[in-house]
C-alpha cells in the first residue's frame, strides 16, 4: 500500500513539474510575442514620423519666398517668374515676383525690404553682377537661402545656387546657326542686352568666338537695347538708315530680336534675325518665316527649380551648385514642337 502510495506522489509531483514548465514556455512565447507586436509598432511609427519629416522638408507651407527680376517687361523672364510662382503653390509657399525694372537701386531696395520683412528665402537675378554683391551680402549675414536665376552675381561663392541655361553654349549654337545661315559671309549687326550682365558678358564672348571663324562675316554695328523690345526697335530704325547692306541681325534676346525684325517690316526690309528664348511671339515669327531661329531655354523650369532649390535650403538640405536646363535650337523645321 505505501508503494503505491509513494508512486502516486511521485507521479503528481513530475506531472505538476512538467505542468508548470509549460506554463513558463507559454508566459515565455507570449512575452515573446508581445515584444514582438511592440516593436513592430514602434517600428511603424518611427517609418510614419519619417515620412512626416520627409514631407516637411519638402513642404513650403507657411514660407515666403522672393524672385527678383532684373527686368520683369519680356515674355522669357515673365516666364520664370510664373514657373516660380506655379512651383510655390504646389509645395505650399508664397511666391512673390520682384521687378528691379533694370535698375541696380530699386532692386537693392526691394532686396533691402524682404530682409526686413523675414522673407524665408531670396531668388535673385541680379540688375548688376557687381553691384548686387552687397545686399546679397547683407542677405547672407540675415542667413537667408540665396540662389541667383536667369544670371549669376559676381561672386557666386554668397549664394547656394545658379539655376540657368547655360549661356556661352546656347549663344555658340545661335551665333552658328545664323552665320551658317547666311552662307558664311556677310554683314551682320548685333543687340546686346544690358551691359554687364553676367549674361551680355557670357553671350558676346561666345558670339566672338564664332566670328573669329567666320573671316569672312563682318560685324558692322553693335549696340545695346537693355533687353528691351522698343530699344532695339529704334537701333535697327538708326541702322536701316546708316545701312542698305545688312545681311543679318543677331539679338541677345528674343525680345531684342523682335524689335529689330518689327523694324524690318515697317521699313519693307527682309535679312535673317535670330533670337534666344524661344517666347511665343518669336515662335510664331519664326513659324511665318519673318524671324529665322530661337534658342528654347526653359524659363518656366527655372523658376520651379530655383524655388525647389531655396525651399530645399530653407529646410536644411542641400543643393547642386548650379542647375542648368537644355539649350535648343528653335529653326521653321522644329517649331511646332514648342507650341
Amino acid at each position: 500500500m505505501r508503494t503505491k502510495l509513494l508512486a502516486f506522489l511521485l507521479t503528481g509531483i513530475l506531472t505538476g513539474t512538467m505542468l508548470a514548465g509549460c506554463g513558463s514556455n507559454a508566459a515565455e512565447e507570449t512575452k515573446d510575442d508581445t515584444a514582438e507586436t511592440v516593436e513592430s509598432k514602434e517600428a511603424a511609427e518611427t517609418t510614419e514620423e519619417s515620412a512626416d519629416s520627409s514631407d516637411t522638408a519638402n513642404s513650403g507651407e507657411g514660407k515666403k519666398y522672393a524672385i527678383f527680376i532684373a527686368i520683369n517687361s519680356n515674355a522669357f523672364t515673365m516666364s520664370v517668374g510664373d514657373g516660380a510662382v506655379d512651383h510655390g503653390k504646389e509645395i505650399g509657399a508664397e511666391v512673390t515676383v520682384f521687378d528691379g525694372k533694370g535698375d541696380q537701386d530699386t532692386q537693392v531696395k526691394q532686396i533691402e525690404t524682404c530682409i526686413t520683412q523675414g522673407y524665408d528665402g531670396f531668388v535673385i537675378e541680379p540688375v548688376s553682377s557687381d553691384g548686387a554683391i552687397p545686399v546679397i551680402k547683407q542677405g547672407q549675414e540675415a542667413g537667408i537661402p540665396m540662389v541667383t536665376v536667369i544670371q549669376e552675381c559676381a561672386d557666386q561663392s554668397l549664394v547656394s545656387s545658379f539655376v540657368g541655361a547655360d549661356h556661352y553654349e546656347a549663344s555658340v549654337i545661335q551665333m552658328e546657326s545664323t552665320l551658317e545661315k547666311l552662307g558664311g559671309k556677310g554683314k551682320i549687326a548685333i543687340i546686346n542686352g544690358q551691359m554687364g550682365t553676367t549674361g551680355q558678358i557670357q553671350i558676346t564672348e561666345a558670339f566672338n568666338t564664332v566670328l573669329e571663324k567666320y573671316p569672312d562675316v563682318e560685324v558692322v554695328e553693335e549696340q545695346s537695347a537693355n533687353w528691351v523690345i522698343d530699344e532695339a526697335l529704334k537701333i535697327t530704325e538708326t541702322w536701316l538708315q546708316k545701312y542698305d547692306d545688312i545681311d543679318a541681325i543677331v539679338g541677345q534676346s528674343d525680345a531684342m530680336a523682335l524689335g529689330a525684325m518689327k523694324a524690318c517690316q515697317d521699313a519693307g526690309t527682309q535679312m535673317i534675325i535670330s533670337g534666344r528664348d524661344a517666347v511665343p511671339d518669336a515662335l510664331n515669327a519664326i513659324e511665318a518665316g519673318t524671324m529665322y531661329c530661337s534658342i528654347n531655354q526653359g524659363g518656366p523650369e527655372m523658376g520651379a527649380k530655383s524655388i525647389e532649390f531655396v525651399n530645399k535650403l530653407a529646410n536644411g538640405e542641400t543643393v547642386e551648385e548650379s542647375y542648368y536646363t537644355t539649350n535648343t535650337l528653335v529653326t521653321a523645321e522644329n517649331v511646332a514642337d514648342f507650341k
